[in-house]
């Protein structure tokens, strides 16, 4: 019961914190497409070059010169660089909407299998406290009341089915506990 709790506990922190690999790769895309969004404004503004040089010529006594360039550009058509901009933007929309979008999910998808997660420990616990006791007490009193004629064949049957029936809905509910944990392990990493 203790493990459980534990388990829990770290999907809570795991998912409060936001560390998961999904997330992470939005939030990646994000810084991306905010990135992008700053280059293609930045294409607005004036392009400034300033490059040295050294250069020689293939005569005799040949002398080295050297020199600069300064160069400015500026942006005559910006038609093109709006449009860029503004696919930016969108860009960076859609990423954060798909983030969004995903956080929701990831928290739906947590709600529910922690809603299956306490049904099956209801199960489990069920089984650990009353049903294991339950489960024994048909088996010894249906062999000491087919033994003493008490009970007829089918009766007994029955019996030894329903005490199965206990011990086969704890393992299933076992199996499916088990099957959560590795579904929420699966939805954080």
């Amino acid at each position: 019961m203790f493990r459980i709790l534990i388990f829990i506990n770290w999907i809570q922190a795991v998912l409060i914190r936001k560390i998961t690999p999904g997330i992470l790769y939005y939030e990646n895309a994000r810084q991306l497409t905010e990135q992008s969004l700053s280059l293609e404004k930045q294409r607005l503004l004036p392009d400034i070059q300033f490059s040295l040089f050294q250069g020689t010529n293939n005569a005799i006594n040949a002398e080295v010169y050297q020199g600069f360039e300064l160069g400015l550009a500026f942006p005559l058509w910006f038609g093109n660089q709006k449009s860029q901009i503004n696919a930016a933007k969108i860009e960076k929309t859609i990423i954060s909407n798909e983030l969004e979008n995903y956080r929701l999910t990831l928290k739906a998808n947590y709600e529910a299998l922690m809603t299956d997660l306490e049904k099956h420990k209801e199960g489990i616990t069920y089984y650990d406290q009353e049903g294991k006791k339950l489960a024994k007490e048909l088996l010894v009193h249906a062999e000491n009341a087919f033994k003493n004629g008490e009970i007829d064949y089918l009766q007994f049957v029955l019996l030894l089915e329903n005490a199965k029936k206990i011990e086969m809905d704890y393992l299933n509910n076992l199996k499916d506990y088990n099957l959560t944990v590795l579904e929420a392990r699966y939805l954080i990493y």
